[in-house]
């Protein structure tokens, strides 16, 4: 909830939702909530659905962030990253960023390994809902190849089809390229 719990006065509290592009939207908005973001959801789109929702009080809009500010190191280059979008997610900060990109990979490591059995054992929601939270992880983080790989293998083992062996070969191989990255960021 937005709004109240921000200490707006007199204020309804708005109720946003959070959602994959195109999906859910009508049902969110029939549901009671009133608005909607993207995931991942981008700075800028998260700013203008609070300016619809909360009420001015004589505040100006923050500068930019700091990896957008003059004089600011030339941006980084991490292969598997979009690290310029990444960045804005995290508002500019790097350590933090750096800090996430770690924790990414300590988490999912294991959930990388384990998808395959899964899926030999026929579990294929939980194989799904692994590769689903990837998926949206990944596309937090800027790991734009990792996130692809993740999604088109969610699609056919939602369906109950299991992906040939290379498939699962290439988000290892997107996978490792992000924990290089990782690695680099951490520095």
């Amino acid at each position: 909830m937005i709004g109240g719990a921000f200490g707006y006065a007199g204020t309804a509290a708005s109720r946003i939702a959070v959602l994959e592009s195109g999906s859910g939207t009508w049902s969110a908005l029939g549901a009671g909530m009133n608005d909607w973001l993207g995931k991942p959801p981008e700075l800028a789109d998260l700013e203008a659905v609070l300016a619809r929702w909360l009420p001015a009080h004589g505040t100006t809009a923050p500068g930019p962030a700091p990896a957008a500010a003059a004089g600011a190191a030339p941006r980084q280059t991490l292969a598997g990253i979009d690290e310029e979008a990444a960045l804005q997610r995290f508002l500019g900060n790097r350590a933090v960023f750096a800090d996430a990109l770690q924790a990414f990979i300590a988490a999912q490591r294991p959930v990388i390994g384990q998808i395959a059995g899964l899926l030999a054992a026929g579990d294929q929601d939980t194989a799904a809902r692994q590769l689903h939270t990837l998926a949206g992880s990944a596309a937090l983080l800027g790991a734009e190849r990792l996130q692809a790989t993740a999604r088109a293998l969610e699609d056919p083992v939602r369906r109950g089809v299991r992906p040939p062996q290379q498939d699962f070969e290439r988000l290892i191989e997107a996978f490792e390229e992000v924990a290089r990255a990782a690695g680099q960021a951490a520095g």
